[in-house]
């Protein structure tokens, strides 16, 4: 599959290749992180369950293997397998979850009504998932690795106060656990745009998506992430690397792409969400909630609503009705400029590397077809 002669393992991904390597049968990827020449993160699943299968150029995964007992070393490649919950760069989860009967109270403010339901695992990124409250209540956990939870804690609670009366909010903090890399979220009231645009009428969802987002742009600059014109640009070319790696075919068409940033347009920095999402968009009456407000970043107010140009064509991909995205999608598109076209180049190469980074049947054609709808 990829051709790297610090990484051999990567020239067969198929189940048996990662059956032999993990030890555990009929394992399948669903992730691929790489980094050319030093590492690969595979993120994998069988019938067990998930985990987490390393590879190193040198001899870094057997050392890893001796210092961490939750961690199966495959002697012949050299690769370290942590099944979930174990995780040896991100070891607070499995600590979350033997100590959640205990921690649960000062972190949502209630006994638990069950255990942890595990959401989304990135290995040695983070983890999230849902919790029930005795009372009734939902949250959401989330343990992150790169990020001071208590300083999100207070940004969160910010933003919460700027924005009030605005008729946009985003979720609010319930807890922190520092020890544990741990935050909890309130779970967030209203119907989630993904939904409403099957369910509803798309083009109020939308109007008031944008109105959503035109509230969060003329905000006072307030986050320290930054999505400039740098950062961005370093985005498209790592995504680009990736998309050409596993797929060698699209070279010529996400160099095209590429090309359409050479000439970087004027564009005023504002607060924006910075990883929008249709699911991270809810709407209840005329109130709006953003979720997953960690990557709130200072960038171009464009790039949100490209992002979203770009998650509507995905979802059209993932059986959304045509015309359902079209009609969503032409919201965003009558407000085209030069900024959200150099935006748009930058979601298009980003949400190819999606594809890139999951392999399996048809990615190829679907990063293809980011590549030629977001022109």
């Amino acid at each position: 599959m990829i051709d790297d002669a610090a990484l051999p393992i990567l020239s067969d991904l198929s189940s048996e290749a990662l059956s032999k390597m993990t030890g555990v049968p009929n394992t399948g990827l669903l992730r691929l992180r790489y980094r050319q020449g030093k590492r690969a993160i595979l993120h994998v699943t069988s019938p067990a369950g998930e985990g987490a299968l390393w590879a190193f150029a040198g001899d870094k995964g057997r050392r890893i293997a001796r210092r961490n007992r939750g961690s199966r070393l495959d002697d012949q490649t050299g690769t370290v397998f942590d099944p979930f919950p174990n995780d040896h760069r991100l070891p607070e989860i499995a600590a979350l979850l033997r100590s959640w009967q205990a921690v649960a109270p000062a972190l949502i403010g209630t006994d638990p009504a069950s255990g942890l339901q595990m959401l989304r695992y990135r290995p040695g990124l983070s983890c999230t998932f849902r919790a029930k409250g005795r009372d009734g209540s939902t949250s959401y956990i989330k343990v992150i690795a790169d990020e001071d939870v208590e300083e999100l804690a207070l940004a969160n609670a910010a933003f919460r106060r700027t924005l009030s009366g605005t008729g946009l909010d985003i979720a609010s903090t319930l807890g922190t656990l520092p020890e544990l890399k741990t935050i909890a979220y309130e779970a967030a009231q209203g119907t989630p745009l993904d939904r409403l645009l099957l369910e509803s009428d798309p083009e109020s969802a939308m109007q008031a998506s944008l109105t959503a987002l035109k509230t969060l742009n003329a905000l006072p600059a307030m986050a320290g992430r930054q999505k400039a014109v740098d950062e961005l640009l370093s985005v498209a070319y790592a995504a680009r690397d990736m998309v050409v790696t596993v797929f060698p075919a699209l070279a010529d068409a996400s160099e095209q792409t590429l090309q359409r940033l050479r000439e970087v347009p004027h564009m005023d920095l504002r607060q924006i969400h910075g990883d929008m999402k249709l699911e991270h968009v809810f709407l209840n009456d005329s109130r709006v909630t953003l979720i997953d407000t960690e990557t709130m970043s200072i960038g171009p107010a464009a790039y949100d609503r490209a992002m979203l140009d770009g998650r509507l064509v995905m979802a059209a991909q993932d059986g959304m009705p045509l015309e359902t995205a079209r009609r969503a999608r032409s919201f965003m598109l009558q407000r085209r400029d030069v900024a959200f076209d150099w935006c748009r180049a930058v979601v298009a190469l980003r949400l190819a590397k999606f594809h890139a980074q999951h392999p399996g049947p048809g990615a190829e054609a679907r990063a293809a077809e980011l590549l030629r709808e977001m022109p």
